[in-house]
C-alpha cells in the first residue's frame, strides 16, 4: 500500500524541478533513517559492553579485599618467625600462585561477548547494509530522472525511483523490528556474563576459605 502511494505521488508530479526536489528529500530522509539505525546499533553495543564490564569490575572489587585480608593475616604470622613463619610462607606462596588464576578467570566470562552481540545484531546490520545500498541506488536514479526533462522526469521517478523508495520503507521497517528484538535479547547476554562471574567468585571464595583454614592451623 505504501509503495502504491509512493508511485502515484511520483507520477502525479509534472515539473522536473519538483520531481528532483522530492527525490532529494527522499534520499535525505532515508539517510537520516540510516544514521538513526546506526546510532541505535552503536548505543546498544556500548550498553551491553558497559554492563558486562561493570559485572566484571564488581566481581573484582568483591574478591580484592578478600585476598588482601588473607595476605595481611599471613604477613602477621610470618612476622612471628620460626615454625609458624615457615607454615605461613608456604601458604603465602600458594596464595600468590592462586591469585592471578582467580582474577584471570573473570575475563573469560566476556570472551564470547563480541560474538553474542554480533549474533543478536546480525539481522539489523544486514538491513543497514541493504538500506545503504538502496540509498545509493535512489541517489543515482534521482540524478537520472532530473536529467530527463519535463516530460520524462515524473515517469522516471514513478517507474524507477518509486520501487526503490518502497524498498527503503520496507527495509527500515524490518530494521526497526530487528532492533527491538535485539534490545529484548540484550539482558540475557549480560545475565550470562553475570552468571559466569558469580560462579568464579563463588569458587574463589570457597578456595580462599580453605586457605584461611590452613593459615589458622599455622598459628
Amino acid at each position: 500500500m505504501k509503495l502504491a502511494i509512493v508511485l502515484l505521488g511520483f507520477v502525479a508530479l509534472s515539473s522536473a524541478a519538483i520531481v528532483t526536489d522530492v527525490l532529494q528529500d527522499q534520499v535525505k530522509s532515508a539517510k537520516s533513517q540510516l544514521s538513526s539505525l546506526q546510532g541505535q546499533v552503536s548505543d546498544l553495543k556500548n550498553k551491553i559492553e558497559t554492563d558486562a564490564a561493570n559485572v566484571i569490575s564488581a566481581a573484582e572489587a568483591k574478591l580484592g579485599p578478600m585476598f588482601t585480608d588473607l595476605e595481611n593475616e599471613i604477613s602477621k604470622l610470618i612476622a612471628k618467625g620460626e615454625v609458624i613463619a615457615d607454615c605461613a610462607i608456604k601458604n603465602r606462596d600458594d596464595l600468590a600462585e592462586f591469585k592471578p588464576i582467580a582474577f584471570n578467570n573473570l575475563p573469560i566470562c566476556v570472551e564470547g561477548l563480541a560474538g553474542d552481540i554480533g549474533s543478536i545484531l546480525l539481522g539489523v546490520e544486514s538491513d543497514i547494509g541493504a538500506l545503504a545500498g538502496a540509498i545509493a541506488n535512489l541517489a543515482l536514479i534521482a540524478g537520472e530522472c532530473a536529467a530527463q526533462g519535463e516530460a520524462g522526469a515524473a515517469i522516471c521517478a514513478g517507474t524507477k525511483a518509486g520501487p526503490i523508495v518502497g524498498n527503503v520503507l520496507s527495509i527500515v521497517g524490518d530494521a526497526v523490528a530487528a532492533i527491538g528484538i535485539a534490545i529484548a535479547r540484550a539482558p540475557a547476554i549480560v545475565a550470562d556474563v553475570e552468571y559466569c562471574a558469580t560462579n568464579v567468585v563463588a569458587t574463589t571464595v570457597a578456595t580462599l576459605s580453605k586457605f584461611g583454614q590452613a593459615v589458622k592451623k599455622c598459628a
